[in-house]
């Protein structure tokens, strides 16, 4: 006969208790490595190789270029998350923006590997094709091992602060490169907006 005391629990709920606790410990741990991976990025050393690629050491979302390199900084626009290359870890794709005084702003998205550090394996300068690149990303997202993002330009009659026109570009990692999927697609104009 089961005891109805208070102080006595049958097997069934200790297991169930154990259970619980095990899943809630699990779930705030991926909650926290989800952080971390981001804080990872904002403070990451990127030293990308390739055609496209570039040196700067970030510190909360900001960095300097390497020495020797035209006086510019760097800044973390956006980042998302996925497994960009198939091997079940988790990696992100940065935006960074490239500010270099007066002769303006240049974007570039990178891909840092899942790790301890995360390490960047690729890089490519936005805006190929474009009379004076891309000047920003309005969205970025992450869809399988595809980056698919929203790049935002200027019109032959728009003003430096405001570029008019945007299109959306896929891009897969292939190796050390960020290569195209397919054509870029054009979206139209968009709203006017002062930079940000």
């Amino acid at each position: 006969m089961p005891s109805t005391w208070p102080g006595r629990c049958d097997l069934r709920t200790i297991l169930g208790g154990v259970a619980l606790v095990a899943t809630i410990l699990l779930v705030a741990e991926s909650a926290t490595n989800a952080e971390l991976l981001r804080a990872d990025v904002k403070n990451a050393r990127f030293e990308c190789p390739g055609k496209d690629g570039f040196k700067v050491a970030l510190r909360n979302g900001r960095g300097e270029g390497a020495p020797g390199e035209l006086p510019s900084e760097f800044y973390l626009k956006q980042v998302v998350f996925g497994d960009l290359n198939g091997d079940g870890t988790r990696d992100a794709a940065a935006v960074l923006v490239r500010e270099r005084g007066a002769s303006g702003w240049f974007t570039v998205l990178a891909v840092l590997l899942g790790g301890e550090p995360p390490k960047c394996v690729a890089s490519r300068w936005l805006g190929e094709g474009l009379p004076f690149g891309t000047v920003g990303v309005d969205s970025v997202k992450v869809d399988g091992s595809t980056i698919s993002l929203v790049e935002e330009f200027f019109g032959p009659h728009d003003a430096h602060c405001c570029p008019s026109l945007r299109r959306r570009e896929r891009l897969k990692l292939a190796g050390s490169s960020l290569v195209r999927v397919g054509r870029p697609e054009p979206l139209g104009a968009g709203v006017h907006r002062q930079r940000e």
